[in-house]
């Protein structure tokens, strides 16, 4: 082990103590000790003030450790071996594949159900379905599915999103307290317990500590929220709505042949009652747009005139068997190329006060046919669009959600007047895969709890087969590892 500058000054002092005969009190703390306390504290403000990134501090701290010789350089790496480094890491795997498959959102249909119910009834159901499912799913996979449904919930009762959005999340921190996968510190304090001759957690073990905490933490929310968080009508709605990407846009769905919705009323069909979308308008060739009625009956190649946020305007293209009417016209133009075939990148784009296209239609300046661009949606700030989007007049300041038939062209964009604001990524959900997803979950977890193999192999098990079962893509497996967090992890592990 190598001597450090810092240790070979306090030996150099000892030595001339003891030749000078001192006989004083014994040290406090030993300079290892200081040192490492040194290195502690400064990672920890390092990581409170943000300075840098967290796996940047955490290297920090192992290389600390290594040069002043509190750690052996042969032993620096051991903690990237952990096993809790690999159940997180699988545990990444599966949730995207249950995300992938639309599982997790399959909550949102639960809250769907008492929507309509007292607020305190509907609060409460939010809050412990939010719970139970970060029990077993980590807190930003819940929350990410969660936020637009919970800001659409509390305007409906004309209330902030704040004051929903606060005991939410502390809804899903008490759920993950109740199972080792809940969270990631569960896992790694439990890995670490065998060097001290303690047995490692259970699945549930932390459930007999949790579930009460949960209880009364549900019971508080539930009570004391509304009180604690009052209502601020000093900040505006719309800045919640574009943090989290949930703009009001108005777009049109195609009724497609092999939709469930095809022969059906609108009172027999579940769309209508989706929390996040609303149907405006019914358009059938020849007829003047048709206000939806209980009573309407929906037939194929209807299109549907409906407003919600982007992505669920997506999820309920899968889900209905539906597809956004410039996109079904998109896929004409290719030909011999499927849906799936062709790109669903959507790009947000913002008409500037000098574009061309303000007060003029869609259709009138041949967005598709002589530019390649595909409107597929339209947000206009504080209104209810009500007119199909070809007859509707553009206007500055409107932000729309296009579709390019080609690559992207910066100069196109400039010469039409459009800014570029973010590219959406819009992945299909393989619904029909969805209990193959959910099996493959639960049965990791069931060998992991009744088997003698650890969680760590059976959740890796599980995490490599949906690959091999196409329901993840490569590259998708790999965007789910979540890099960042697990070379955080095995680097702090070295503490």
């Amino acid at each position: 082990m190598s001597i450090s500058g810092l240790q070979l000054i306090a030996f150099v002092v000892d030595s001339r103590e003891l030749k000078a005969g001192f006989r004083g009190p014994k040290p406090f703390m030993s300079i290892d000790i200081v040192l490492f306390l040194v290195i502690l504290f400064g990672g920890f403000a390092l990581l409170a003030t943000e300075f840098m990134a967290l796996e940047m501090v955490a290297f920090c701290v192992l290389l600390a450790l290594v040069f002043t010789g509190l750690l052996p350089a042969s032993d620096a790496f051991d903690s990237f071996g952990n096993q809790s480094i690999f159940l997180i890491g699988s545990l990444f795997v599966l949730i995207a594949g249950l995300r992938k498959t639309g599982i997790v959102s399959r909550l949102e249909d639960i809250i769907t159900i008492v929507s309509d119910r007292p607020r305190w009834i509907t609060f409460g159901v939010v809050l412990f379905v939010v719970a139970f499912i970060s029990a077993f799913v980590s807190n930003a996979a819940t929350l990410a599915v969660c936020i637009p449904l919970v800001v659409r919930l509390a305007k409906r009762y004309g209330e902030s999103a704040r004051s929903w959005l606060m005991p939410v999340a502390f809804a899903s921190v008490l759920g993950g307290m109740n199972s080792l996968i809940g969270t990631s510190t569960n896992i790694i304090i439990s890995s670490l317990l065998p060097a001290y001759g303690i047995p490692e957690f259970r699945l549930f073990t932390t459930a007999y500590v949790g579930f009460p905490i949960l209880l009364v933490g549900l019971l508080y929310l539930l009570i004391f929220a509304k009180v604690i968080l009052r209502r601020d009508d000093s900040r505006d709605q719309d800045d919640v709505e574009v943090k989290y990407d949930l703009r009001a846009y108005t777009a049109e769905i195609l009724v497609q042949g092999k939709s469930p919705l095809a022969n059906k009323t609108l009172s027999s069909t579940a769309l209508f009652k989706e929390a996040d979308v609303t149907v405006l308008n019914i358009i059938r060739e020849g007829m003047a747009p048709l206000f939806p009625h209980a009573g309407f009956l929906i037939r194929s190649d209807d299109r549907l005139l409906v407003e919600g946020n982007i992505a669920k305007l997506t999820e309920i293209t899968d889900k209905y068997g539906l597809q956004f009417r410039e996109e079904a016209k998109a896929i004409e133009l290719q030909e011999g190329k499927k849906k799936n075939d062709i790109s669903i990148e959507f790009h947000e784009v913002l008409i500037a006060s000098d574009s061309l296209l303000v007060n003029r239609k869609p259709s009138g300046v041949s967005l598709r046919n002589r530019f390649g661009i595909s409107l597929i949606a339209i947000n206009r700030k504080g209104e209810t669009l009500r007119s199909k989007l070809s007859d509707l007049k553009m206007e500055s300041g409107d932000i729309l959600v296009v579709q390019f038939l080609s690559q992207v062209d910066n100069d196109l964009l400039d010469y039409l007047g459009l800014v570029p604001l973010q590219k959406i990524n819009q992945e299909r959900l393989l619904s029909n895969r969805a209990w193959l997803a959910a099996g493959i979950f639960v049965a990791a977890l069931l060998f992991g709890s009744i088997t003698s193999f650890p969680l760590s192999i059976t959740c890796l098990a599980g995490a490599v087969s949906l690959p091999i079962l196409k329901i993840l893509k490569m590259n998708e497996f790999y965007t789910a590892l979540e890099w960042r967090i697990l070379l955080f992890i095995g680097a702090i592990l070295s503490l």
